[in-house]
């Protein structure tokens, strides 16, 4: 048995801002920011930024303060070559993640920030079209290693 009964206008109001609520909120968590995606490798999923221009590969991780633990930065390039990276103006270690067609093929772990004076080039040693930094650490703690497959969501 259906009942209808006829709502005070406050209940109507308090409903209405409610579901108004819920869908802003919906909108927010479901749509993704711009120029962020995700990367899964072994059943991590890393939320990842991507920087696909010469702008924001030579900014990267530069002058931040940190970076999230489930995040990284992923490097895209739209030809395979071996590649060169420093630690230039970083203010926390990194693990990067040398990858060649989805395959990972190269891991530098743990490597020291350095400042604007930067002496250490870290190299791909082949070549490769992405590369994906993460926080130190991050690799060992989640059992990444060479070999694994890189899936791109998003």
């Amino acid at each position: 048995m259906l009942i209808l009964m006829k709502p005070d206008g406050k209940k109507v109001i308090y409903a209405v801002i409610i579901m108004a609520v819920l869908a802003v909120f919906f909108i927010i968590y479901k749509k993704p920011a711009a120029g962020k995606r995700s990367a899964l490798i072994n059943g991590n999923e890393i939320e990842i930024e991507v920087a696909d221009t010469p702008a924001k590969r030579y900014l990267g991780l530069s002058n931040r303060d940190y970076l999230c633990s489930e995040c990284g930065m992923l490097f895209i390039f739209a030809d395979k070559e071996a590649r060169e990276f420093v630690m230039r103006e970083m203010e926390f270690n990194l693990d990067i993640i040398w990858i060649s067609d989805g395959r990972i093929v190269k891991i530098d772990k743990d490597l020291p920030a350095e400042g604007e004076k930067y002496e250490k080039i870290y190299s791909s040693g082949t070549k490769v079209d992405m590369v994906l930094e993460l926080n130190a650490g991050y690799c060992d703690g989640h059992g990444i290693k060479v070999g694994d497959i890189v899936e791109l969501e998003g």
